[in-house]
């Protein structure tokens, strides 16, 4: 390809980040040397309604009230449970970062059951509209304005074996608080990064952020490993820096916020799980070890693994479950295929009861041992050991 100006410049190397802007995606690529490339695409996300004639005016009405960024057009798609085709309103949100934002607002005029589409976010969209994944391998071009233009991918999201970037790492946690770490109280921080530890001891919090600016400036790091740092360690460094007026460089880059979600709670297998907020940056990750369970189980190179597989960008994948990445795949597909998707499940569980549990949730391979022939009635086993798994897999029964 012919260079006029050092433009267009083609990129040989993997999708690192990306997150929604006011005119699209913001891309940000790493090629195989490690150096950083930020580019951008043109993309309009979308989601549909299935509304009357009536209210569909009333979309358009209410758009024009709240100054919606949309479009809107008629399509015929196919619905998931019925496999029914319907004619639905495409609404396309020419700001995807108001995404969100501008279903939230409609939310509060039309049913749940009229939405489809709406639960997925800017970034899985693109994601499944281009059919990227994070860390694709292969060439990427992008303009004289900064456009990412084109790209031809040498991989594959199932593939077995593939090339991962060279990507740096600093780890950052708040060495004070031994007792209760996961609630900050003061700030002392140590962080890690090319095989030296620094600890930030300064009495003047200013100083203390000015330091770590020092330290983010110097080496630049793609991965923030942070213990807690979603719970409150990250929140409470942007408090104190906008208590301070001094910009953090947490972000590499500077002209985007940062990507915050509330924490929640939920009900399974018995108990209520609390799950903290996420606290995530743009242009490089920033990854919780005490709020991942795939760090924890696989470290690094389970989260790529999955993250190529069900599309969801590393950061969001890091913090959810290993059924949101089935979902996601599923989602994946439907979308490629024109089949709508509820953005809220219709189909809820019914209550069972134990018994009825037992009988249907075996776990997927469950082996009744051998009675002796004077037992066949019944009777007992002795001299039985257990062998306690961390994953109950039936592989893993079977085998050993």
């Amino acid at each position: 390809m012919k260079t006029v100006r050092g433009w267009p410049r083609s990129i040989r190397g993997w999708l690192f980040d990306l997150y929604p802007s006011a005119e699209g995606m913001t891309i940000w690529l790493v090629d195989t040397e490690g150096r950083k490339h930020c580019s951008r695409d043109r993309f309009v996300p979308s989601f549909y309604l299935h509304l009357c004639p009536r209210e569909g005016e009333r979309l358009k009405a209410l758009a024009r009230k709240y100054h919606l960024p949309i479009s809107i057009a008629r399509e015929r798609k196919t619905e998931l449970y019925t496999g029914q085709t319907l004619d639905v309103i495409q609404v396309n949100v020419h700001q995807p970062t108001r995404l969100q934002e501008t279903v939230w607002q409609l939310e509060r005029f039309f049913p749940h059951f009229a939405f489809f589409n709406s639960d997925i976010t800017a970034a899985q969209m693109y994601l499944y509209h281009t059919r990227l994944f994070p860390l694709a391998y292969g060439e990427y071009t992008i303009d004289d304005h900064g456009w990412l233009s084109g790209f031809l991918i040498d991989d594959r999201s199932d593939a077995l074996e593939y090339p991962c970037p060279p990507l740096t790492v600093m780890t950052m946690r708040n060495a004070n608080d031994t007792v209760a770490p996961k609630y900050h109280r003061t700030l002392q921080l140590e962080i890690s990064y090319d095989g030296s530890s620094y600890l930030l001891e300064q009495e003047d919090p200013r100083e203390a952020l000015q330091t770590l600016n020092w330290h983010l400036h110097r080496f630049d790091p793609d991965i923030i490993l942070s213990d807690w740092g979603d719970a409150s360690l990250m929140p409470f460094l942007r408090s104190l820096a906008d208590r301070l007026k001094i910009p953090l460089l947490l972000n590499r880059d500077p002209s985007a916020g940062y990507f915050t979600t509330k924490e929640s709670s939920y009900f399974t297998y018995g108990k209520i799980v609390h799950k903290d907020g996420a606290f995530k940056l743009a242009g490089r990750w920033h990854l919780d070890a005490q709020n991942s369970f795939i760090m924890d189980e696989s470290d690094f190179e389970g989260l790529y693994e999955l993250a190529r597989l069900t599309q969801i960008p590393i950061q969001h994948q890091a913090r959810t479950t290993i059924g949101t990445g089935l979902s996601s795949m599923q989602l994946s597909w439907a979308y490629r295929n024109n089949i709508l998707i509820p953005a809220k499940k219709r189909e809820p569980e019914d209550f069972k009861p134990a018994h009825t549990l037992l009988l249907a949730d075996r776990g997927g391979l469950i082996f009744q041992p051998v009675m002796p022939a004077h037992q066949a009635g019944g009777g007992y086993h002795e001299d039985v050991a257990e062998l306690d798994f961390a994953s109950m897999y039936p592989s893993l029964m079977e085998m050993h």
